[in-house]
């Protein structure tokens, strides 16, 4: 290893450590005794509160570890239609890799939705330590992608649960199911094939019936759909950012995303026209990616709009920074006494465990907390 190399890992640590400790901190210390609001309904509501004020937090600290640690620049485009607001929002996009929740986080924080921004992702990933309990606690959906009727069914819930508990929420749903990889790719083209489909070569024919279903049931709670198209600059040409990638300190340059905005009322109401119309959408992602990695450079990645004005999260980056900071040295402070100790480590243990085997999102809503 040279030192370069170990001043990328340095770097890669440095930016990943914080995020994790700050998540397992507000997990441990802030939760567990905040939980106690959801004994009474009348005090559900503050819990509710509360929990998307930490969240929004943490949301922010996470986007600008991207734009100001890594030094990756965010550059988002619109069509000349399209301008983004705080409303209520189902966010499709394509899904070239695993990270691309955070560049999402970006795009929210441009316009003020990280604090009720939710997303669809692996059932799976309910197991990653403090992560998952995290995104269980925030009511993320999470999908097993292998049997469509149970999705659709805890898609339907999830959804009327949010119309129940009367707060604003957007969501994010990658139809593709999985990120983009050359295995991938080939499964998608030999199933193209047999299907008589165009054949893609940067994207996957998406899973319709997820975003279909997120739709119909938030038809009458949503605003809006934004179509995100997202593509990386590579830190080297061919190398496809990921988790591993990133504690090797070898993050992306630039992360590109163009939106466009779809009012609510302009969507179909048959599931049918709804599935053509977001494959509609896959077929001009592909043309559009295949534009951008084909015209030029690799350095040279655009996509085609008018660049979205530069919105002044400033502020809000420095204030995340600071509340965040302040929030985890108090609380790893408080491991210096042993009792504390021992109680993080049974909070630890026991969000684990539910989050593994119970599912914190399931109790919340089996209670209708």
């Amino acid at each position: 290893m040279t030192l370069v190399d170990a001043a990328r890992w340095l770097h890669g640590l440095l930016y990943a450590f914080p995020l994790l400790v700050a998540a397992w901190a507000y997990m441990v210390f802030i939760f567990p005794p905040l939980s106690l609001l959801l004994v009474f309904k009348p005090t559900r509501y503050y819990f509710h509160f509360i929990r998307s004020l930490v969240f929004d937090v943490w949301k922010y600290l996470a986007a600008l570890s991207l734009e100001w640690f890594t030094l990756t620049k965010i550059r988002i485009t619109l069509d000349d239609k399209t301008k983004l607001s705080n409303e209520s929002t189902l966010f499709i996009s394509n899904h070239p890799t695993h990270l691309d929740w955070h560049p999402m986080l970006c795009l929210s924080s441009r316009c003020n939705q990280n604090r009720k921004l939710r997303m669809v992702i692996k059932d799976e990933l309910r197991m990653v330590p403090v992560g998952g309990w995290a995104w269980q606690l925030g009511m993320y959906i999470f999908l097993n992608r292998n049997d469509k009727e149970k999705d659709v069914a805890w898609l339907a819930k999830c959804m009327q649960h949010w119309k129940d508990s009367g707060m604003a929420a957007s969501w994010v749903v990658f139809p593709e199911g999985t990120a983009v990889s050359p295995a991938c790719v080939a499964k998608s083209q030999e199933y193209a094939r047999k299907q008589g489909l165009q054949v893609y070569d940067y994207v996957l024919h998406p899973r319709t019936a997820g975003f279909i279903s997120m739709l119909q049931h938030g038809r009458s709670h949503l605003d809006a759909v934004y179509d995100i198209t997202m593509a990386y600059q590579y830190f080297a040409k061919g190398e496809r950012p990921n988790e591993m990638s990133y504690l090797k300190g070898r993050f992306p340059p630039v992360v590109h995303m163009h939106v466009k905005r779809y009012a609510i009322d302009e969507l179909p109401t048959d599931d049918e026209e709804l599935a053509a119309w977001c494959k509609e959408r896959w077929a001009e992602k592909e043309a559009m990616l295949e534009q951008a990695y084909n015209k030029g450079s690799h350095s040279s990645l655009t996509l085609p709009g008018k660049p979205l004005p530069e919105a002044n999260v400033l502020f809000k980056f420095v204030f995340a920074l600071v509340v965040n900071t302040v929030l985890t040295g108090y609380f790893l402070s408080l491991l210096a006494s042993w009792p504390w100790v021992i109680y993080a480590t049974v909070m630890s243990v026991t969000w684990q465990v539910v989050g593994t085997y119970v599912g914190v999102d399931r109790l919340l809503v089996a209670l209708d907390w």
